[in-house]
């Protein structure tokens, strides 16, 4: 079995973009921007970058990257020269982290989503916001668009995935979900979305509003997931790559080469994963090298041989007794699922009481400017 090609940094990886028809890498994360060419997996250029790049996306042309940023810095996406890696314009815009980016070339507009829970579209052509979307109540982690650009869909941790036109940028449809969302990806022919939550992935059909099957793949929240023809490949927080038959998830493989939170995938023309994540790498990972067996795969091992069918039970043998231990492991661990869905709820529950703070300051603006009409006519 091949191994993983190993591209090592300095500091931890929280983002990439690929050119150059998969042949040139752009890594991002902790106060640096990388080029790489993947070929020779050798470094051509490294610029410091004084915020943390959390997200990039490259536009149609390849000439420009524009990277989403934490809120240390006030101006949340950055515009690149991809050669040289210059900064040339900063946007200025949200009040929380950049969690994902949508570069809609035909439109000639990148749309960013934030930690503050809202959605920017952003004018190229001006360089300016041209419209701020505020339907969601908690952060929104994900941005998709189908190929014609016409509409976009966007996922937050508020459990809802809506989708939205693009001629003014109003919603069309609005969908649920059980779990906060980390990330989206549409099918090829359009009609179905899948949805990476907190620790599912589901199959969403987009006419009927239904889902075809949603299963546990992973023990953390999963970043990003990618389609390549039969598979569906999935990264978490849980350190593991997890690769899947698209008609059958529950045949799968789980990589587990990375030591730290895998935040970003993207798959390569020809089979290659790329992965980075916070342990400061990127890998390179053949598709193939992942066997689908329904088991744990590391770096160095290969895939479990088949174990040898069970002995007959003996019928006078007495049953095991029962471990309470186990059952008191069994016991924490759904204690602590418990409190991350607490947790998650009062996330939503401060999220409705900003809006309606707000709602409650628009409410006595507007009184008072009831009251100040009323004295004027007075």
């Amino acid at each position: 079995m091949e191994k993983s090609t190993v591209i090592k940094n300095e500091e931890p990886v929280r983002c990439l973009a690929v050119g150059g028809e998969g042949k040139t890498l752009f890594l991002g994360g902790h106060n640096f921007l990388s080029r790489y060419d993947l070929d020779t997996a050798t470094r051509s250029k490294k610029v410091p970058f004084n915020r943390l790049a959390l997200r990039m996306v490259l536009s149609k042309d390849e000439m420009f990257l524009f990277v989403g940023c934490d809120i240390s810095n006030p101006f949340t996406v950055a515009k690149i020269k991809s050669d040289t890696l210059e900064k040339l314009q900063d946007f200025r815009g949200h009040s929380g982290s950049v969690r994902a980016l949508l570069a809609l070339d035909s439109l000639s507009t990148i749309i960013s989503s934030s930690e503050d829970n809202t959605i920017i579209i952003w004018n190229l052509r001006f360089g300016s916001l041209q419209k701020t979307l505020k339907e969601h109540v908690n952060q929104v982690d994900c941005l998709i668009s189908n190929a014609s650009e016409t509409k976009f869909f966007s996922g937050s941790w508020d459990c809802q995935v809506i989708e939205w036109g693009t001629s003014k940028f109003t919603r069309i449809n609005k969908y649920p979900s059980d779990e906060p969302i980390g990330s989206l990806v549409l099918t090829p022919d359009e009609k179905s979305l899948i949805i990476g939550g907190k620790t599912k992935i589901s199959m969403l059909k987009l006419a009927e509003g239904v889902k075809k099957f949603s299963i546990k793949a992973h023990s953390d929240l999963i970043r990003s997931i990618s389609l390549f023809g039969e598979y569906l490949i999935s990264c978490s927080d849980d350190k593991s790559i997890r690769v899947a038959k698209f008609d059958n998830p529950k045949d799968f493989g789980l990589f587990k080469s990375h030591t730290g939170a895998v935040t970003q995938i993207q798959v390569l023309p020809d089979g290659r994963i790329l992965s980075v994540a916070m342990d400061q790498t990127c890998r390179i990972t053949p598709i193939e090298a992942i066997s689908l067996t329904g088991s744990s795969l590391s770096a160095s091992k290969a895939p479990r041989s088949p174990t040898p069918p069970p002995a007959p039970p003996t019928p006078s043998a007495p049953k095991a007794a029962v471990d309470p231990s186990a059952r008191i492991k069994q016991l924490e661990k759904e204690n602590d699922e418990f409190r991350k869905v607490l947790e998650d709820m009062t996330k939503e529950i401060e999220g409705l009481n900003l809006v309606i703070k707000s709602l409650g300051a628009e409410n006595m603006a507007l009184k008072d400017a009831l009251r100040e009409k009323e004295t004027d006519e007075k």
